[in-house]
């Protein structure tokens, strides 16, 4: 079962956590995930060159269509 919380931010994403917390589902908008694709070959490089970074590794994007 996962909770779910209305994010602070400007964006007004959803976050939906595990029940042990140790995922997190975030709703993304159209220009974060342009954006996030357009930085995955420098995130990749880094986490390829860091593995004890503190860095959250995101696992996958996913699109909804209801």
């Amino acid at each position: 079962m996962f909770k779910a919380g209305e994010g602070a931010g400007r964006s007004g994403s959803f976050f939906f956590f595990s029940h042990d917390r140790k995922f997190i589902i975030k709703t993304m908008t159209q220009d974060e995930l342009d954006l996030y694709l357009e930085r995955l070959p420098a995130f990749k490089q880094y986490f390829n060159s860091n593995d004890a970074s503190l860095l959250a590794k995101i696992f996958g994007v996913f699109t909804v269509n209801t």
